[in-house]
């Protein structure tokens, strides 16, 4: 026999239980109102911790759940829309770098600029992982146009039955960040220098032109947890580990200590840091 699920009523008792651990003060209507508000699993017992399950936070009130539930939707508000706009504008750019008096098809850009394995002698051990990733970018750049041509995306499937090329720009704006840091990273040095040239954020010290691609990884993490409705806070939804001459530039460039981007006031500077790059307005900047 399967278990029955509980009333919202009945996981009000069940968060007061002393026996299964939870002892936390609740009740009333608004209480119950804000419970179905935030929801049990993706709410009370998401907010109940720090970063990790093993890390629980002193709470013995459910109204202390809901001030930090209300918390994390306030910085979620907060950077939506400015995050959103750095990914479009970050695109742009790089548009603009490849294509500008230049051939604007995304497989002749894919197959003309994204050589950077070619820097690396094929001897070394690390020109087969390099040659990997620029053929599973390669797939998955297929793959999502495969997708968007299935379900009907007018712009895809405009040029496919005009038997024309699909220029780059049609293509980025159906990629994931996560693609475009793997495009990023495939990129020849070259070209990965003129973007950063073109955003005014070209430092001599980074040889290879990796910085935007080390930032748009970063980047990514959060974008994708504000997308998902996931808890941000805490920064739980870091998973990659940051290389610490990026942190050390972020530091430099913003007059901050300690960057670790164990703190979402990491993720604000690396945002201010865009925004100001793109040339967003200081009020615009302000308002975050």
């Amino acid at each position: 026999m399967t278990e029955k699920g509980k009333s919202t009523d009945s996981l009000m008792r069940h968060i007061r239980d002393a026996k299964v651990g939870h002892n936390i003060d609740i009740g009333g209507s608004r209480d119950k109102k804000d419970l179905l508000m935030m929801g049990y699993y993706h709410g009370y017992k998401g907010y109940r911790f720090a970063r990790n399950v093993n890390n629980k936070l002193p709470i013995t009130k459910f109204k202390e759940i809901t001030a930090i539930y209300n918390f994390d939707m306030a910085l979620k508000s907060l950077f939506y829309s400015p995050i959103m706009k750095l990914e479009t504008a970050i695109k742009n750019y790089i548009i603009d770098a490849l294509v500008s008096g230049d051939e604007c098809s995304y497989e002749v850009i894919f197959d003309k600029k994204l050589n950077f394995y070619k820097t690396v002698n094929p001897s070394d051990r690390n020109y087969n992982n390099l040659v990997k990733k620029r053929l599973e970018l390669r797939k998955k750049m297929y793959t999502t146009i495969l997708f968007e041509y299935g379900n009907d995306n007018p712009v895809i499937q405009n040029f496919v039955h005009k038997d024309k090329p699909i220029p780059l720009w049609a293509v980025f704006e159906v990629i994931s960040l996560g693609t475009l840091g793997s495009f990023l990273q495939c990129l020849n040095i070259r070209d990965r220098k003129k973007i950063l040239q073109s955003l005014g954020i070209l430092d001599p010290n980074d040889t290879n032109g990796e910085l935007l691609s080390k930032h748009v990884w970063i980047i990514k993490e959060l974008r994708n947890a504000l997308a998902h409705n996931h808890i941000i806070f805490d920064c739980r939804f870091k998973n990659s580990k940051i290389p610490t001459w990026i942190r050390s530039h972020i530091e430099s460039q913003l007059g901050i200590t300690n960057c670790t981007f164990n703190t979402i006031t990491e993720y604000l500077a690396l945002s201010v840091f865009y925004m100001k790059s793109i040339g967003m307005t200081k009020v615009e900047i302000k308002a975050i």
